[in-house]
């Protein structure tokens, strides 16, 4: 369908499927190729990660492997097929880093979006704030938890995978890439509408 100023896309909030998936395999921390751990929280930021490049993924946690994965610290870690749908789709909202994981069939990239929005409706989502007694002072007044997203497709411009800006829990995506995935066996993962 045809998207216009008056019908915007529709977004969602990538969750893992445990329902479907309860034997999926989990991946820790990423590794350099001389053997370095990566903080896999460095791909989850959604800003463009610079360090050291990851090499190969360490199976944390054996199980069923799937085509989306979420890591440590939930690091989209996905299948070659997965990642080169959505580069096709939102080639500047991402980027994609090539790890061996021992033991796996298929080839998977680590999948970092880069950009981090001001798109959450608050008037509309269920959320808390960090206050004084939360014990971290550097966080006062930022999002501490959002069980209910609700984002604003007007302010998502064109992007298609995206963070929240001041709260990167949630991985986000366009109904474009959604679609795109659909048909992908064992991807592993759900998709909660957040528009």
């Amino acid at each position: 369908m045809f998207q216009t100023a008056a019908t915007p896309k529709r977004l969602f909030r990538i969750l893992p499927d445990h329902i479907q998936y309860p034997d999926q395999w989990f991946l820790d921390d990423p590794l350099t190729a001389d053997g370095k751990e990566i903080d896999s929280r460095d791909f989850t930021y959604g800003v463009p990660y610079r360090g050291p490049l990851p090499a190969v993924g360490q199976i944390g946690n054996a199980g069923r492997e799937l085509a989306f994965n979420f890591g440590a610290f939930d690091m989209p870690v996905v299948s070659a097929e997965v990642a080169n749908i959505i580069w096709q789709i939102a080639p500047l909202d991402v980027q994609c880093f090539s790890i061996n994981i021992p033991c796996a069939v298929g080839t998977y990239q680590i999948l970092n979006a880069v950009c981090s929005l001001d798109c959450l409706d608050e008037e509309r989502s269920e959320f808390t704030l960090w206050q004084e007694g939360d014990h971290r002072p550097d966080l006062i007044g930022q999002y501490h938890s959002i069980p209910d997203i609700r984002i604003d497709p007007y302010r998502t411009d064109d992007h298609h995978v995206f963070r929240i800006l001041n709260w990167h829990v949630a991985l986000l995506v366009s109904d474009t890439i959604k679609d795109a995935l659909a048909e992908i066996p064992d991807l592993g993962v759900v998709f909660k509408q957040a528009s």
